[in-house]
């Protein structure tokens, strides 16, 4: 279990700076959009609840015209939302898997 989710930080890391080193700043760009869909792909189930969490959290920024898609601290904390949702479901996985008997039993009836 914690091989994979090593596995699922690297893979994290790795799409950030695939998509700050891609980024153009250009609205025709997709770069925040191939970057959103590799997180929704690595982060199921929890990558359903922050992509509206995504949506809230860089919605003071569009006052200002800043998007995903043309600045680079929005784009990072478009990612941010997803990591960070994609941790708390790895530290519950964890934390179920520890819970469980070593036998996996639930219990034995004598």
């Amino acid at each position: 279990m914690r091989r994979a989710f090593h596995l699922w930080l690297a893979i994290g890391l790795v799409i950030l700076l695939i998509a700050q080193a891609a980024f153009t700043g250009r609205p025709s760009s997709e770069v925040a959009g191939a970057m959103t869909w590799a997180m929704l792909l690595i982060g199921l189930p929890s990558s359903v609840v922050a992509y509206p969490l995504a949506l809230a959290a860089v919605s003071p920024f569009e006052s200002q015209g800043l998007v995903p898609y043309n600045s680079r601290l929005v784009l990072t904390l478009w990612w941010a939302v997803f990591f960070v949702t994609g941790l708390a479901q790895w530290k519950i996985g964890m934390w179920l898997v520890g819970r469980r008997k070593p036998d996996g039993a639930a219990g034995r009836i004598e």
